[in-house]
């Protein structure tokens, strides 16, 4: 190993000291990043309740509210670097910069660029590398969303007011002010409605006493009768029923004065948020135009600009439809005449098998040793016919000798008769 690699020898030299040294300045160096991280995300998150982030990025724009350590701290890489665009795109959108965001499954490396290209063009320190940023997370990441959110900022004229403290003694004292207010309250209507009810009871007395006989002697009208309870006792017995003595009167739905009354204070309060709305869709319509004519004006550029690129890349295009025809119709020709040779492949393939039959029936011996074998039978058969051919000739020799024989002894006897026949008439005289 040591042969291999000349350095492994210097490690093995170097000090362990001097290696432990290193580790804890890059553990350090990692732990510095980290609390800066936070630090940072801590002041982009207090500059994000700002700028009313929840409801002008997270409903508007469907994204979940994010954790103070979000950015800080690894995730989910990919997740975090399409929140990362995203939130940067919105914040540059609201310093009036158009930047367009990345979809959520698209090219790191290209959202990256794009995020370095948009900080060059708007002059924003970007000495970060783009390994870091495609993370997710991390110091640069916090680091380029706090500047981003203090340009929003500041193109929003944004400024720092001095704090209204409240003294604690007053806010007590207005605390239990108020509270010794309801008190009173409550106890004047329940001593009201305490008097009410006494009143009751006195006109029920004396509607009694003009019943009765007023020159009557005094001895025969009844005695007042003396009250035995306790005015305290009856105080705290007043708050007591008093809650469950209160009658609720309920709108009729049919009754015109109700609905009058409501109208009323639906106007009121469509007039009261008409304003708030007014200002807010005026400026969305002045951004939409903006918008729409830095679109236009874009456009106007890009089309003057792209007319060269656009008629060469016309040119390119029509040239690559030719070429296309001419590589479909080369491959058709191509496509027959491959037809072909693998047809005449085939042939080439029969006539080599054919020669090959014949070359191997040629240098076979087996036909020549049959033949060989042939000529012998043959040659047997032959002799063996010459000798019955002969051994017939001789039999057929030997008949016709006889036959000669016998016809020759035939003929003879024959002529003898004959002339015995001739010679008897002259011997008796016939």
């Amino acid at each position: 190993l040591q042969r291999c690699h000349p350095s492994a020898t210097r490690m093995s030299d170097e000090p362990q000291a001097e290696r432990r040294r290193r580790s804890d300045n890059d553990e350090t160096s990692a732990e510095d990043k980290q609390y800066n991280a936070i630090k940072l995300m801590d002041s982009l998150m207090d500059k994000l309740k700002l700028l009313d982030y929840d409801t002008a990025f997270c409903t508007k724009k469907g994204f979940k509210p994010i954790s103070r350590h979000y950015f800080a701290l690894p995730d989910n890489p990919s997740e975090q670097l399409y929140y990362f665009s995203n939130l940067f795109a919105w914040l540059l959108s609201l310093a009036g910069v158009n930047f367009t965001p990345s979809e959520q499954f698209a090219d790191p490396h290209t959202t990256t660029t794009n995020i370095m290209l948009e900080l060059r063009k708007q002059m924003i320190p970007a000495d970060y590398s783009q390994t870091k940023l495609k993370q997710g997370h991390g110091e640069e990441v916090c680091s380029i969303l706090d500047n981003a959110a203090q340009i929003a900022l500041t193109k929003l004229k944004w400024t720092w007011k001095k704090p209204n403290h409240v003294e604690p003694a007053a806010a007590d004292m207005n605390a239990s002010v108020m509270e010794e207010e309801m008190e009173v309250t409550a106890a004047n209507t329940a001593v009201d409605e305490v008097e009410e009810v006494v009143d009751e009871e006195d006109e029920d007395f004396i509607s009694a006493e003009k019943g009765l006989d007023v020159s009557a002697a005094p001895q025969d009208r009844p005695e007042a009768a003396e009250p035995t309870i306790n005015i305290a006792e009856w105080s705290l017995e007043v708050e007591r029923v008093l809650p469950q003595l209160k009658v609720i009167v309920r709108a009729d739905e049919r009754d015109w004065r109700s609905r009058i009354e409501e109208l009323i204070k639906h106007e009121g309060e469509v007039r009261s948020t008409f304003l708030d709305t007014k200002t807010k869709l005026d400026k969305m319509h002045s951004d939409i135009t903006r918008g729409l004519e830095k679109i236009a004006s874009r456009e106007k550029y890009l089309n003057a600009k792209l007319e060269g690129p656009l008629e060469d890349f016309r040119e390119r295009q029509d040239a690559l439809s030719s070429a296309r025809q001419r590589y479909n119709s080369a491959s058709g020709n191509v496509n027959e005449l491959s037809k072909e040779l693998a047809k005449l492949t085939n042939q080439l393939e029969t006539l080599k098998h054919q020669i090959q039959e014949q070359e191997t029936s040629l240098t076979d011996q087996a036909p020549l040793i049959k033949i060989k074998k042939s000529l012998k039978k043959l040659k047997a058969e032959i002799t063996q016919m010459d000798m019955r051919i002969g051994v017939a000739m001789h039999t057929l020799l030997a008949w016709d000798t006889s036959s000669r024989a016998s016809m020759f002894k035939e003929d003879e006897l024959d002529h003898d008769e004959n002339s015995f026949a001739r010679n008897m008439p002259v011997a008796y005289g016939f």
